[in-house]
């Protein structure tokens, strides 16, 4: 299975997309900065909207099992599943079975309550299995199947240097992709006011660790934000500027959504989130290019 990790900041995760606040504006524990839970794949998140691109070309899947009914073991066909969990201040081992044996164990006790769900990627052999989970109810539970996947590996307000800190390689690396779709984190940059050098500096760093685990990086700009464009003395123009001129120094592809979406007033859900036309736009982009790479 050739896999294109989505990587990136609350656009990637699917704030602004049609149906998604109206789903996490339901949830309890309520939604937080940064949040790690997964949305439901039918939501029209640019990386779905890609995922049916990709869907139309090769005839690859993706769909989600009921977590509740994993303790009886469901059947499932595909070749990678990911699964979240919540953690708890009591002690809980999680384990997870495919066809009966043993693939992931993990401890869920925790003292960090902020947002605390994890995330695993367990690839298979392509086919028919079974998914067996014991000691709790998972969060969420997806499957991909055929030749090609889109995985969202997105996670809200995360600056690029957090990101490669905190979430590459445990959400990342260990998908093994063909092509790591680098949307920029650029609000969250900025936000950090660290300015646009050190951004650019950060977005280097993240190329090359896309390359080093064999993967073709594909960079994705981000939409223009709508309201005070300075921070910290630095212009958001500014980082939008470096980020294209640090990507075609290094000969990434761009997806400039950015471009793109100046074109398109009104797609915008608030000051810095692009709303269901954003996600549209964003997803047929960066198809343009992917599948180039197929």
């Amino acid at each position: 299975m050739k896999i294109i990790a989505c990587t990136g900041d609350s656009h990637t995760w699917g704030q602004g997309a049609e149906g998604v606040k109206a789903y996490y504006s339901a949830w309890e524990p309520p939604g937080v900065a940064g949040e790690h839970r997964m949305l439901p794949l039918e939501l029209p998140t640019y990386a779905e909207l890609l995922r049916a691109h990709l869907r139309d070309a090769t005839g690859s899947a993706a769909y989600n099992l009921d977590p509740t009914q994993l303790s009886d073991g469901l059947p499932f066909e595909g070749s990678l599943v990911r699964l979240q969990f919540r953690y708890t201040p009591k002690p809980c081992i999680a384990q997870v079975y495919i066809d009966g044996a043993a693939v992931w164990e993990g401890e869920l006790q925790s003292s960090s309550f902020s947002n605390p769900y994890n995330l695993i990627a367990l690839p298979c052999t392509p086919g028919l299995h079974t998914l067996t989970v014991s000691g709790t109810v998972p969060y969420g539970a997806e499957v991909y199947a055929g030749s090609h996947a889109v995985v969202n590996c997105g996670v809200g307000s995360c600056p690029v240097g957090k990101y490669l800190a905190d979430y590459f390689d445990r959400y990342v690396t260990v998908l093994r992709p063909a092509v790591v779709l680098m949307q920029g984190h650029t609000i969250n940059d900025w936000l950090t006011g660290e300015g646009p050098v050190r951004y650019g500096e950060l977005l280097a760093e993240y190329a090359a660790r896309v390359r080093e685990i064999g993967a073709q990086p594909v960079f994705l700009s981000v939409e223009p934000i709508l309201g005070d464009r300075m921070r910290g003395g630095y212009d958001f123009e500014d980082y939008i500027t470096e980020s294209l001129r640090v990507m075609r120094a290094l000969d990434v592809p761009i997806a400039d959504a950015h471009a793109g979406l100046a074109a398109v007033p009104g797609n915008y859900e608030d000051n810095w989130h692009p709303g269901p036309v954003g996600h549209r736009i964003y997803a047929d982009l960066a198809w343009e290019i992917i599948k180039t790479l197929l």
